[in-house]
């Protein structure tokens, strides 16, 4: 589904948006999952080299009854040594099939850096992957 060198997404006008190399592609290990009537909560925790230790929590809310595809929003932190530290605001969308979630955002850090993350929640093995592309 992704490739190594360049991201293409077909748009609406069957024309290809190319988001170039991916700044960082990683895997975030599921540390909780909370879950209400009307949502599920996800916190993750890893490293990426931008950003130091990272700890992100989003909350999807379904929108469909299959409760199978919807909007997510979140916060994340990051600690990169004693003296620098970010902050950031995840705004998106997901799509589960069974044990797999789906999902594309649009993150904006406390430095001014805004990313677009495709990423996958692997639910049977706690697993979050992404790709992280770094937009101008």
């Amino acid at each position: 589904r992704l490739s190594d060198k360049k991201h293409l997404r077909k748009t609406s006008q069957e024309k290809f948006m190319d988001l170039g190399t991916p700044n960082d592609v990683n895997q975030f290990d599921i540390t909780s999952i909370t879950v209400d009537e009307t949502s599920t909560t996800i916190s993750a925790e890893g490293v990426r080299p931008d950003y130091g230790k990272v700890y992100v929590t989003f909350t999807l809310t379904a929108n469909d009854e299959s409760r199978t595809s919807g909007t997510l929003v979140g916060n994340g932190r990051g600690i990169l040594g004693e003296d620098t530290a970010f902050s950031g605001r995840i705004q998106g969308v997901f799509k589960r099939r069974g044990m797999m979630i789906s999902y594309f955002s649009l993150d904006q850090v406390s430095n001014g850096d805004n990313l677009f993350i495709d990423g996958t929640i692997d639910l049977s093995n706690n697993k979050l992957a992404y790709k992280s592309f770094l937009l101008p």
